[in-house]
């Protein structure tokens, strides 16, 4: 048994699975949403159903159904802080570029304005990858020193 979950590592491996295997249908969706943008099937539905039905189309809850999940699986621990966030900005992204490639479209300015959130959003996505590599190479770091202590201490002592 282990300290930080209790589970036997034969259990934490299928659950591991189970949750690898969960978030990639999920971002199997997300693949063929950007597949209906690319062939124009999202934006003509977009323009058939208009921006408050394609957003609630496209919140979380119906991302995780047609997933073939619960309506309440991002909300799960596991998921939460992560593939939730992910779920969310994209969509946010694809209503914007579904409400940019209307024809009704805004002003100049407000395409500027646009243009300039979605600068300062990627810049914060960035930032965010940035912390994760900072913090993997800080565990890496940490476990190659880890491997090399205990080397250190296999090796026998010449008297």
């Amino acid at each position: 048994m282990t300290e930080k979950s209790g589970l036997p590592p034969h259990l934490q491996r299928s659950t591991k699975k189970r949750t690898v295997d969960a978030r990639q249908d999920v971002l199997n969706v997300l693949g063929e949403l950007e597949h209906e943008l690319a062939s124009g099937e999202l934006l003509n539905r977009y323009r058939r159903i208009g921006h408050d039905a394609m957003e609630e189309e496209l919140k979380h809850a119906n991302i995780s159904v047609r997933a073939g999940r619960g309506p309440n699986f991002l909300n799960g621990k596991s998921h939460k802080g992560g593939t939730k966030i992910e779920v969310e900005e994209f969509t946010a992204d694809l209503l914007k570029q579904l409400k940019l490639a209307s024809p009704e479209s805004q002003s100049e300015e407000q395409q500027i304005a646009d243009l300039k959130d979605q600068l300062k959003a990627l810049e914060g996505r960035i930032h965010r990858i940035w912390d994760h590599a900072h913090v993997w190479a800080i565990q890496l770091r940490e476990a190659r020193a880890e491997i090399r202590a205990l080397k250190k201490a296999m090796k026998p002592k010449v008297v």
